[in-house]
């Protein structure tokens, strides 16, 4: 007894001085004073002082000093804090001086004047002494008539909430209803239970409704006001209409037992839930829109809240059960990872309930709700913004995540269901075409240069395009969906299902192939390898792999049928490799004798998106079934192609496709045993290019020829790397006037002997091999190539091949034999006995393509062989040249000159042969002057071709490209080049030096052109020349 009488006796030696203080002037000063003595007074000593400590506090609540209430609501606030009220009078009178101050004497409805700051110290007082009291005192607060003192404060928090601005009074005035509604909870006394819910439950309404109205409000409104909301909803909600309320015969979803009850209180309780369910529920579904709330922590709330009606009240508000799960499935998907967490761990909970006793009629429920939401889905995912379209999405996953393995086979056993899920995902999976190119692309596909595709380029590739989304992460989530329906599903069923729906509706094709692949990427069972061969061998039907992709005149086809067969091949070839790659390394290969073949088909494809789709399918392939990359997996696989090369090469008029492999795997690097190999396939080409019964595959023998001769020469390019042997001459100011001096006087002497050309021609030959074209053949003799070393076995197909050629050369519109024969001329540069007369046997079926009347294409390219020629040949073709083509080149390229003149930027005249034409001649016409040792007459005649190209107002990559001419020439012959621009630059100029025994030079203008057109780029040109 000393002891604690000494505690005492020093508890209230530290708190009279306070309290004296405090009671004289409850300033700021002495208001911190009494809060430090009550943090120092142990709680057991403040109990017991509690009354002395509430005089100087209920003296001055009965002031209306702010200032002062303030402080006294502060200190209030902190005994409270520490200390409970156990008796009735004591916190009788200190509620109501709380309350009063709250309120209006008269009218009670209008709002009282005070400060925001006040009101919110009363509510947090009023809370602190509402939990800490005694629950002795709350029952008599509830057991009075009709909870009069609980039902005026509610309706004074109400009338805070509506009308108050600041936010965390707002927050704290929520607080206070739902201590008042939840604080009986503590009797346990199941009678005084009832009797206290019974009066409570006339406030029950006017809570759920200011709790309704505050979750309607905006987002502009703070977060933490919802997140209090959303808090006395589901707490309020859990306590009075929860299943402990409820008769049991009404629990026909989760009871386990039928009892009769024989408390009324109970029956009183329990009808009164059934006949305000439907405002129960109507207020629930408000509460639920908050999942799609822009601030995480009002969805974290809601999960809370969702998960506590679902473990309390899944009877009393049974109709609301299967929007509250969705609502957890929804944000089980939640970007968050908080709200993520907190919802999976939600939804587990449902697992567990799934899987025990007695729970089937939930199950039925939330399969006829999985129903609904089937049908519903398409009309939100046209109408709706992305928000309910990704909400949608995840309800659909969260479901079938729900029903997991053990009862999603079931739910889909039902024809219904599994109808109408495919045609929901058929829907939803509608896929864009407009966007498809349907332009074809001439360059080879070279498997050494195909990137890495990662999961986020598969899925953003031209032929996945939805129509209903503008974000590709919709599509990461339906492919989610497709694989869950794989792995959960029964993948034989569902995949039967989807094949005969491949059949039957032709028009959804794209989407039901895109959705086969989806779901069949996941090995599900024993089954798996039957249904992916079943599906491979659908695919490759001939009628269903080769769809038309071009338009041709005498053809059915349209652009948007070419642009939809465009994405059902793509999505094909990456069916073929997501179906192959979801089986195990031993089964896969045995795919890979059918799917490889055509994935390179598709790989060497003109169409840029099939191509990409094929190099994507290769790469799959390659990486699951251990390959190092895709050029492993063809050269180790090479037999079985051989043989689908030899096959459909035979019948090439049915099978064109073949040469898109066959271009694939030639440009193979470091592929001499392919080579090899195809070596053969050519032979056989080439012998069926004699039957005159195949002319009419005489274009695609020559697509066969093309591809094999440049991947010959890559090897070249390989081996023997071509280099430029022209030298550079480096010219100085000195040897420029030397030059023009020695031009001078050969001039002269021109013009005194007149001599004509064949003196300059017989001059500048001399030292060059002379030419005899009747006897080309003498000189050549092909009888002594025995005795020399014999050619690599490709070299003489290459031979052959343009042998064969030369005898479709003559073919007016036809450019790919030149090309071929442009391509073998560099292949056997290198072999000098088979070129020169090789180029023999050429030039007389190429001077034909130099006339008027041949096409711009075919123009180009028969200058590319004569540039081919001149390079490797030289001065064996200078003379011919000169004679037999070089006036038309000169005449064809100043009369298309006119016809670029003038053209305007972005003009379809950029995308002409013609423009092609002239771009070609002027970028090889510099090398063609160089390589054949021109003379200055001849090279006078080309340089005015060339200069048209210098006008202002030809297009400027013609002016560029025209200039460059100038100066590869000049790197030469920098006398002549210096002189004839100074001769389009100048009118007349006199160059005389200072020396008397050198000659005075005279530059006159004999230029065709309007100086003012061409000076800005002669001066250009001149510039680094000057002296």
């Amino acid at each position: 007894m000393s002891t604690e009488k000494a505690n005492f006796q020093k508890a209230f030696s530290i708190l009279k001085p306070a309290c004296d203080a405090f009671i004289t002037e409850p300033n700021d000063v002495n208001t911190k004073l009494l809060k430090n003595a009550l943090e120092m007074v142990p709680e057991y000593a403040l109990t017991q002082l509690q009354p002395y400590v509430l005089i100087p506090l209920e003296i001055h609540l009965k002031t209306n000093k702010s200032n002062c209430t303030l402080n006294v609501l502060e200190v209030l606030t902190t005994l409270l804090k520490k200390t409970s009220i156990s008796l009735w009078p004591t916190f009788m009178r200190i509620y109501k001086m709380l309350v009063e101050k709250l309120s209006h004497e008269k009218k009670s409805d209008k709002e009282v004047n005070l400060s925001e700051d006040i009101k919110l110290s009363i509510i947090i007082a009023l809370n602190s002494l509402i939990e800490k009291a005694d629950i002795v005192v709350l029952n008599q607060m509830f057991s009075e008539v009709d909870c009069k003192h609980v039902g005026y404060l509610i309706y004074i928090c109400t009338i805070i909430i509506k009308n108050e601005k600041m936010n965390i009074l707002r927050v704290e005035a929520l607080k206070c209803i739902g201590i008042l509604s939840s604080i009986w909870d503590k009797n346990i006394n199941t009678n005084i239970r009832f009797q206290i819910i019974q009066r409570l439950i006339k406030f029950v309404p006017g809570v759920l409704s200011i709790s309704s109205m505050i979750v309607n409000a905006t987002d502009i409104q703070h977060h933490s006001i919802t997140v209090a909301a959303l808090n006395l909803w589901s707490t309020i909600t859990s306590l009075i209409i929860c299943d402990d309320h409820v008769i049991e015969d009404c629990n026909t979803y989760l009871g386990e037992s039928i009892c009769n009850v024989k408390n009324d209180d109970k029956k009183i309780l329990n009808d009164w839930i059934q006949e305000n369910s439907t405002n129960f529920n109507l207020v629930a579904t408000h509460m639920i829109k908050t999942r799609e709330h822009q601030h995480w922590r009002v969805r974290l709330q809601l999960v809370s809240s969702c998960d506590v009606l679902l473990s309390k009240c899944t009877s009393s508000m049974k109709s609301s059960i299967t929007n509250l799960i969705e609502t957890l499935i929804v944000l089980s998907d939640d970007e968050q990872p908080e709200v993520e967490k907190l919802a999976n761990e939600s939804v587990d909970k449902l697992h567990k309930i799934f899987d025990g006793q007695n729970k089937k009629s939930l199950l039925e429920l939330l399969e006829e709700s999985f129903y609904i939401l089937l049908s519903r889905i398409p009309r939100f995912i046209r109408t709706s913004n992305y928000i309910k379209q990704r909400t949608e999405l995840s309800l659909l996953c969260g479901y079938i995540k729900l029903f997991g393995k053990t009862h999603l086979s079931r739910v889909l056993n039902s024809y219904a269901h599994l109808d109408r899920l495919t045609t929901v995902l058929i829907q939803i999976l509608e896929l864009e075409y407009k966007t498809i190119t349907l332009l074809e692309e001439s360059s080879i596909r070279d498997l050494n240069c195909i990137q890495t595709i990662t999961t986020e380029m598969s899925i953003n590739v031209p032929w996945k395009q939805l129509i209903h989304f503008n974000d590709t992460s919709a599509l990461y989530k339906i492919e989610c969906i497709c694989k869950l329906l794989g792995l959960y599903g029964d993948c034989n069923f569902i995949g039967r299902y989807l094949m005969d729906l491949f059949e039957s509706k032709i028009m959804y094709r794209k989407e039901i192939t895109l959705l086969m692949n989806m779901i069949l990427s996941e090995n599900n069972g024993e089954c798996h390898y039957s249904i992916v061969r079943d599906v491979i061998d659908l695919y490759l039907e001939c009628d269903v792999w080769y769809l038309p992709t071009s338009i041709e005149n005498d053809s059915t086809t349209n652009i948007a049928d070419a642009q939809k067969n465009v994405i059902q091949i793509c999505l094909m070839t990456e069916g073929l490799a997501k179906l192959v790659s979801s089986l195990p390394v031993t089964q896969q290969h045995l795919c890979l004798i059918h799917c490889l073949y055509p994935i390179l088909e598709r790989v060497g494809s003109e169409h840029g998106p099939i191509s990409l789709a094929g190099q994507g399918a290769i790469t799959l392939l390659a990486r699951s079934g251990g390959y190092s990359n895709p050029i492993d997996l063809v050269v180790k696989n090479s037999d079985y192609l051989s043989h689908h090369f030899t096959n459909k090469l035979w019948s090439l008029s049915k099978h064109p496709e073949v040469l898109n492999a066959l271009k694939v795997v030639m440009n193979l690097n470091g592929s001499d045993d392919l080579l090899q190999s195809f070596h053969t396939m050519v032979t056989e080409v080439l012998v069926q290019s004699c039957d005159v019964h195949r002319t009419e595959n005489m274009h695609s023998f020559m697509k066969v020829f093309h591809i094999f001769v440049m991947c010959v020469r890559k090897r070249e390019q390989k081996c023997t790397p071509i280099t430029d042997h022209i030298e550079k001459s480096k010219s100085s100011s000195n040897c420029v006037i030397e030059n023009i001096l020695e031009y001078h006087k050969m001039m002269t002497l021109d013009l005194e002997n007149n001599l004509d050309d064949e003196y300059w021609e017989n001059d500048i030959n001399s030292n060059a091999p002379r030419e005899n074209n009747e006897n080309i053949d003498e000189e050549y003799n092909e009888d002594d190539e025995d005795n020399k070393k014999p050619l690599p076995p490709y070299i003489q197909m290459v031979l052959s091949i343009m042998k064969r050629v030369l005898h479709y050369l003559p073919s007016k519109h036809n450019s790919l034999p030149l090309q071929i024969l442009n391509e073998g001329l560099n292949v056997i540069s290198n072999y000098e006995n088979q070129l020169l007369p090789m180029v023999h046997k050429i030039w007389s079926p190429l001077c034909t393509k130099f006339n008027n009347n041949t096409d711009d294409i075919v123009f180009r390219e028969a200058f590319n062989v004569l540039t081919t020629m001149a390079t490797t040949a030289k001065d064996f073709i200078r003379s011919r040249s000169l004679k037999q083509v070089l006036p038309t080149i000169i005449e064809r390229l100043a009369s298309s000159a006119k016809e670029s003149n003038n053209v305007l930027k972005g003009s379809v005249y950029f995308t002409s042969h013609k423009y092609k034409m002239q771009y070609t001649i002027l970028s090889g016409l510099a090398d063609f002057v160089l390589n054949l040792n021109f003379l200055e007459k001849d090279m006078y005649d080309v340089s005015n071709s060339v200069a048209h190209y210098l006008e202002k107002d030809q297009p400027i990559e013609l002016q560029k490209i025209s200039k460059e001419f100038y100066r590869k020439v000049h790197a030469k012959h920098s006398d002549f080049v210096w002189i004839y621009l100074q001769s389009l630059y100048v009118d007349e100029y006199e160059y005389k030096s200072d020396n008397a025994r050198l000659p005075t030079i005279k530059i006159c203008c004999s230029s065709m052109f309007n100086k003012s057109n061409i000076s800005k780029n002669v001066s250009e040109l001149l510039e680094p020349l000057n002296i």
